[in-house]
């Protein structure tokens, strides 16, 4: 589609060149936007393009470098083996097993000999997963692979090679994306937004397949962009189409994605559909028939735990559906009175921004005003927050959350109406990946996560979108009263985002080393078994996972049986740790535990008690010998309702407790599940659901 000569195809609209017209100027001679030199060289060579850095500017290399050194010294003055998040750390576990048991994605159980049924394998809630009698990690084993030979050369400075490598692409699609669309911000302005205004940052000095996933995704789009005439557009569809697949692959939301690139451009630009389709197929088909193999399913063993809504009836999936809208778009603090005092102005904000008429600019900059009180009073909750690392488990919403693609939102009808049809595309894209991602998601899935971190695929072009949706609405303001009021709200934004991603990385800081602290702990005392009931704690313990027997406990009886079974193995000691908020045994039982034994650490942490804990050194022979003498008594200690939710911290939702019975009647063979995937070998034990 290449056009007469000194014309161009930009996805359906020819143009002399590449112009925009502000809708203020409409009656005037639009602007000329140069976009980053894109198709100047003499060939018309997309790639010649693509390698040239001096596309870059010198203040461009020099703040994306100052980014880099910044995440660089994070990553080395923080632990590095003690993590964010259990999910973070069941990772580890797999890049530990692939190191010492290559070409296996089995996790061994250290404790088989004393539990071959499993009854007491520390699972973490749903994080490791037993089919046909082995144990897998229930997170997929690519990203932990591709960690491997990092980890074997650098050791755990390895681990976080790959995250720092997808921060630094993305820093540079941010700059390069916004180019491609004609943003006329320097490219400096672009990276602060990315850098410091959203989660990018943080999950790019974290042992999380995050960044590298979104920067894949970001990648692949740009590909797509840049494809403008049918020499190079089947090529550029093909990679852009394999780089969005290997995203998927890391991550599944780039199945929603992958669904609105393809529509975008099947409605704007359809040969690059198709070819984007022919590159992500091959690669979707291989992961397909993999995991079809290995887990009996096509999806995985992640995706197989999505609870399937539909089964529900239509209303209750309609209602289910609207409130997980409203949670990962909007919602932002526990409290509900306070999270509608935040949620509800930004829902309006979307609303305007979608409105067919263009509203007064007075009325938007009041809906602006508006929300960004609302920011303003979400980010000061979070950070005066008594138990922060709790309160992380509701900053999903992805506006209150990235305070700066609310000028996306407000621009969307602008942005979907502008005069170049790349940016109308754009716009598709980014809207449909936000509302697809979020009617995908489950509020259950919630735990320790910070920020909006199920849009991280599509945020690079979001965020290009957003400096461009603030030039659109500059030109609709009446007088320069007007657009320093805008630039004004949109300043606060960008501080806000700034706020909250500095407390987050403050708040990584204090987690890992609280577990690390936690760690030396346990290292430094010689017992070589440990008891919890605490779900969190085995996944905590990573780093030393396969060094010792870790047993989880989910009852008192349990705990009873289990040293009955530790006393018979003649095991000399046993480490206990419980007396956490999330403690599967009843208070009373614990002060029978502590009776009669010296307590080794009260663990407290004092800006983190959400992981308060108490650490005993047993024996387990004097016990299990009074086991009939005390087991009444303790069984109905344990019957009488004092059991607490234990999924409450860390991503698991709460189904080991209440929650566990849907969980394990879908694990069980419920529809589209096979039959022989289950949490454990045994059935439940008899004072409340078993692990």
């Amino acid at each position: 589609m290449s056009g007469r000569p000194g014309t161009q195809t930009d996805f359906g609209l020819k143009r002399r060149d590449r112009t925009f017209a502000s809708p203020k100027m409409s009656h005037v001679e639009a602007p000329t936007v140069s976009v980053a030199g894109v198709g100047t060289s003499e060939d018309g060579s997309i790639l010649w393009f693509m390698m040239r850095p001096a596309k870059l500017s010198r203040g461009e290399i020099a703040a994306t470098l100052i980014a880099l050194m910044m995440a660089f010294v994070l990553v080395a003055i923080l632990p590095k083996t003690s993590f964010w998040a259990t999910d973070c750390a069941n990772k580890f576990l797999q890049v530990e097993n692939f190191v010492n048991n290559p070409g296996t994605l089995a996790i061994p159980y250290p404790g088989r000999r004393i539990d071959p049924e499993l009854r007491f394998f520390p699972r973490g809630g749903h994080h490791l997963l037993v089919h046909n009698g082995v144990v897998y990690s229930f997170y997929p084993p690519y990203f932990p692979l591709l960690v491997v030979p990092f980890y074997d050369v650098l050791g755990s400075w390895g681990l976080y090679v790959l995250p720092l490598a997808g921060l630094a692409a993305c820093l540079v699609l941010f700059i390069l994306l916004g180019r491609v669309l004609g943003c006329r911000a320097p490219g400096t302005i672009a990276l602060a937004m990315g850098v410091f205004g959203t989660p990018i940052f943080f999950y790019g000095v974290v042992f999380w397949e995050h960044t590298l996933a979104a920067a894949l995704s970001g990648a692949g789009l740009f590909m797509l962009f840049l494809a403008k005439d049918r020499r190079n557009q089947l090529l550029l569809g093909l990679v852009a189409g394999a780089l969005v697949g290997l995203s998927t692959i890391l991550r599944e939301e780039g199945y929603v994605l992958a669904a609105a690139i393809f529509v975008a451009f099947l409605i704007s630009h359809r040969r690059h559909a198709v070819s984007f389709v022919a590159g992500w197929l091959p690669v979707m088909t291989a992961l397909w028939l993999f995991q079809w193999h290995v887990f009996g399913n096509p999806l995985g063993i992640h995706a197989m735990v999505y609870e399937n809504h539909v089964s529900k009836g239509p209303l209750i999936f309609l209602m289910t559906k609207a409130g997980d809208l409203w949670h990962y778009l909007f919602r932002y603090c526990e409290n509900p009175m306070l999270a509608g005092i935040i949620g509800i102005p930004l829902v309006l904000v979307v609303v305007v921004g979608l409105v067919p008429r263009r509203p007064r600019p007075t009325l938007t900059l009041i809906v602006l005003g508006v929300a960004v009180s609302a920011v303003m009073l979400g980010t000061t909750s979070l950070v005066v927050e008594k138990h922060p690392l709790l309160a992380t488990r509701f900053t999903q919403g992805l506006f209150p959350g990235a305070p700066i693609l609310i000028l996306f939102a407000l621009a969307g009808r602008l942005l979907a109406s502008h005069p170049r049809g790349i940016v109308r595309t754009a716009t598709l894209v980014g809207g449909a990946g936000i509302l697809g991602t979020a009617l995908l998601l489950n509020r259950r899935d919630i735990g320790i996560i910070w920020g909006p971190r199920h849009f991280l695929s599509i945020l690079p072009v979001v965020l290009a979108l957003s400096w461009l949706g603030y030039h659109e609405l500059q030109g609709t303001m009446r007088g320069q009263c007007q657009r320093k009021i805008l630039a004004g709200f949109a300043t606060i934004l960008l501080l806000c985002g700034l706020v909250q991603q500095v407390h987050a990385l403050r708040l990584l800081a204090l987690k890992k080393n609280v577990s690390a602290r936690l760690l030396d702990a346990v290292r430094r005392d010689p017992t070589a078994t440990i008891v919890t009931d605490v779900f969190w704690v085995p996944e905590e313990l990573a780093p030393v996972f396969f060094d010792r027997k870790i047993f989880r406990v989910y009852s008192a009886e349990d705990y009873l049986i289990l040293l009955s079974r530790l006393a018979a193995a003649e095991t000399p000691s046993v480490l206990l740790i419980t007396g956490n908020a999330q403690s599967t045994l009843p208070p009373a039982f614990q002060d029978r535990i502590r009776t009669g034994h010296s307590e080794l650490l009260a663990f407290r942490p004092q800006q983190l008690p959400a992981m308060n804990l108490d650490l005993y050194t047993i024996n387990p022979a004097p016990l299990s010998a009074h086991r009939g003498h005390d087991s009444s008594s303790i069984v109905s200690v344990a019957s009488s309702g004092g059991r607490v939710d234990p999924e409450g911290l860390g991503g698991d939702g709460g189904r080991a407790a209440g929650g566990m019975s849907a969980w394990d009647g879908r694990c069980r063979g419920g529809a589209g599940f096979p039959s022989n995937w289950h949490t454990t070998a045994v059935a439940p034990s008899p004072s409340g659901p078993g692990p």
